[in-house]
């Protein structure tokens, strides 16, 4: 519902972008281009951003997959086998999106799906060892909900880790992958108000629409915890924190869902928060709530098993 005489939005948990196709039909979203306020990013200018896909048959016949759904999500590369993005990624669709052998995690790629000649080029690089013309794509092993992940308590606590099948390729010759650093933990100092900072992901560039097909990132400042509190009538922001515009037309939307909110610190990306959810009926027009990933970082660093 659309709230014409108060400040206060009508939110929503940011869905993750769902697509159903026939198996036989072209992909729905290669023919959209979509994130409120965005520019589309080159590859490698976010080598830590991610996405994440599942891939779920919805319709069989004889044992023949005829309908499946797609789920994607934004995340951010932790180190060379966790990435971090939103729990209610996974806690949405149903036990089937809390499989971890349904989805997997493409890497160095700004685009949302592979095109037959990227396919191409990524047997030649691996042919002639060019890994800029390579694609990673990397299976998931294990998927991390917070344990206090609460959906109806606005939720609270929303952040995931997804362990891979694999290590993340390292080293000079992979620059289009690297970690983000994480912040220090419970500074609450982190990130401060007007604090410009980018996020970066698949989402929509209007309300309704599907996902972009490439990557596009928008600019956004740190919000006031009070004034997220008056527009979203939450009772605090404890590990949470808003970023985005008043009516300024810039906005995460759906199809964000677990995509980093990134601030520089000393000098350094530091990943500040994760995507959680914004206004329902005008997603460009408040700013969004991310989790903050601050209050997370001993649990992220346990479950990594990183001291």
């Amino acid at each position: 519902m659309i709230c014409p005489t108060t400040s206060r939005a009508t939110f929503f948990v940011l869905i993750p972008a769902i697509v159903i196709v026939l198996c036989s039909a072209e992909d729905a979203e290669s023919r959209v281009e979509r994130a409120i306020g965005g520019r589309p990013v080159s590859r490698g200018s976010t080598p830590w951003l991610v996405l994440l896909r599942a891939t779920i048959v919805t319709t069989r016949f004889l044992g023949i997959p005829l309908q499946h759904r797609h789920i994607f999500c934004g995340g951010t590369v932790l180190n060379d086998r966790w990435v971090i993005t939103a729990a209610h990624c996974f806690k949405e669709y149903g036990s089937t999106a809390r499989t971890p052998r349904n989805w997997e995690v493409r890497l160095a790629t700004t685009k949302l799906r592979t095109s037959p000649a990227e396919r191409l080029l990524h047997l030649l690089g691996r042919l002639l060892q060019r890994s800029e013309w390579m694609q990673w794509e990397i299976g998931v092993e294990r998927i991390v909900i917070h344990p206090h992940y609460n959906e109806s308590s606005i939720w609270a606590n929303d952040i995931a880790l997804v362990r891979l099948s694999r290590p993340v390729p390292s080293g000079p010759e992979f620059g289009y992958i690297k970690r983000v650093n994480l912040p220090r933990a419970f500074d609450d100092s982190f990130p401060g108000v007007g604090q410009l900072c980018v996020t970066t992901g698949w989402g929509c560039t209007s309300n309704g629409g599907g996902p972009s097909p490439v990557a596009r990132e928008i600019q956004l400042p740190v919000y006031s915890d009070y004034m997220c509190e008056l527009h979203y009538s939450i009772r605090d922001m404890d590990k949470r924190v808003c970023a985005g515009y008043r009516n300024g037309g810039v906005g995460v939307c759906s199809g964000d869902s677990g995509s980093p909110l990134v601030c520089r610190e000393d000098g350094e990306d530091v990943i500040a928060g994760v995507v959680s959810f914004t206004s329902r009926d005008r997603p460009g027009e408040f700013p969004a709530v991310f989790t903050r990933v601050t209050d997370y970082v001993t649990w992220i660093r346990s479950v990594m098993g990183v001291s």
